[in-house]
């Protein structure tokens, strides 16, 4: 597969095996809320899917300046979650992928993907309180991961051929409404198997990490494309792409930007030869 880059995104790897247990526990699950404290003496919650077939629905926990958690409820998103996974039931991060949970700039709106019935939800966040705005399909099948920019979010869908769906959110209701002709493929096809999606820092590049091959076989954490794809965010939203960009390591995974907008990509896999 011939590699592409653009300027406008650099891209860091590193090989994290110290950290796969780690990420497979809990990347489909977990986003620790940051920023503004609602109030004082509240630094903030953690919410975490439960994943289960009866009814998906967003655990929150109070997180105490100490890091302590304290149950504080569970809200349903609306969809079913897939249990134990539909391919490796003994694994313990059954969506393999990151960012299944995520917060809006400022934590007012909180969305959340249901894989088993192929879904996402929004809901409005009041300190450790979730108010449920709507639940629509995610424009594909199997959703593990949703990216937020502004009025605009993108779900990544990991089944069948996968693809990455838009959605703005309504400026008087905060409902999720799909985005026209926003769909678009993942580079490696219905082998790419990816996991995480999300935008760099100015909301102008949206990446995807793919671990390829299919989850079918036993073998998938060993890797075959080790890419990373890029789209550019139109104006109206849609997006432009996949460019496809070659990882320094195999089973590209979890990835965050930093400051300086650099992506950090964790990588599931060992570290590929001097050959590629």
């Amino acid at each position: 597969m011939a590699t592409n880059r653009i300027s406008r995104l650099l891209l860091r790897s590193a090989s994290a095996f110290a950290l796969l247990p780690l990420l497979l526990s809990v990347s489909a699950q977990k986003n620790w809320a940051q920023g503004e404290s609602p109030s004082e003496g509240y630094p903030g919650a953690v919410y975490t899917l439960s994943n289960q077939p009866s009814g998906n629905s967003v655990i929150v926990f109070d997180r105490a300046a100490d890091g302590t958690l304290t149950l504080a409820g569970s809200y349903p998103t609306g969809g079913a979650g897939t249990g134990a996974g539909p391919t490796f039931p003994t694994m313990v991060d059954p969506l393999g992928g990151q960012g299944s949970v995520v917060l809006s700039q400022g934590n007012r709106l909180l969305f959340a993907i249901s894989a088993a019935s192929n879904q996402v939800s929004a809901f409005a966040v009041d300190g450790d309180r979730l108010d449920l705005l709507n639940t629509i399909s995610s424009g594909g099948t199997l959703p593990v991961s949703v990216a937020v920019y502004g009025n605009l979010v993108y779900v990544l869908n990991a089944g069948g051929t996968p693809n990455i769906t838009g959605f703005t959110i309504d400026p008087r209701t905060n409902r999720l409404v799909p985005l026209a002709g926003s769909t678009r493929p993942i580079a490696g096809g219905s082998a790419a198997n990816p996991a995480d999606v999300s935008f760099s820092l100015d909301g102008s590049i949206l990446m995807v990490t793919e671990k390829g091959p299919s989850a079918q076989a036993p073998g998938f954490l060993l890797g075959v494309t080790h890419t990373i794809d890029t789209y550019t965010v139109n104006r109206d939203g849609t997006v432009s792409g996949p460019i496809s960009n070659q990882s320094s390591g195999s089973t590209p995974f979890g990835f965050e930007f930093t400051h300086r907008g650099l992506a950090i990509v964790s990588e599931a896999g060992a570290p590929l030869s001097a050959g590629g």
